[in-house]
């Protein structure tokens, strides 16, 4: 004999959210796409066009961020770029590319990267970027990708 279970939403007993997916399940994910231009030629970090929020709905969660984007740099100068949670730095500074001639070198990249938050309230993830001389552009299609994966 076969079963078959048919639901239009499943919640909690008492509380609704409060399910627990077992480990390694993907519980929610969240997307943003832009296409518009950031720029620096400064040495100190400035925010990119590359910013999400997520919510997660349990505290021992693990966060996936998935970023891409092209950037160009020009000047003879190196590219950096850094990601922040609620302000604050969580990662290495990440050299994308050098460019040694004055004409400019256009570059595509990803950056994947979990985070535990350890927290169910909101988290804003950010992508900073600088520049050691010359102008540095995040530009074209850019995307961040957030998903939540149950411990």
């Amino acid at each position: 004999m076969t079963s078959r279970l048919l639901v239009d939403k499943i919640e909690g007993k008492t509380t609704s959210g409060t399910i627990q997916m077992p480990a390694g399940h993907l519980i929610q994910t969240v997307r943003m796409a832009t296409s518009t231009t950031a720029s620096t030629t400064g040495s100190s970090y400035v925010d990119s066009n590359l910013t999400l929020a997520i919510t997660p709905l349990f505290s021992n969660s693990v966060i996936l961020i998935n970023v891409s984007a092209s950037w160009l740099i020009s000047g003879g100068s190196f590219f950096y770029t850094e990601l922040y949670r609620n302000g604050s730095s969580i990662s290495a500074s990440d050299q994308i590319h050098g460019d040694y001639g004055s004409s400019g070198i256009g570059h595509t990249s990803s950056y994947m990267y979990t985070d535990a938050p350890n927290s169910t309230s909101t988290q804003t993830y950010l992508i900073k970027f600088k520049t050691t001389g010359g102008t540095a552009y995040v530009y074209k299609d850019q995307h961040m990708i957030l998903q939540e994966i149950a411990q």
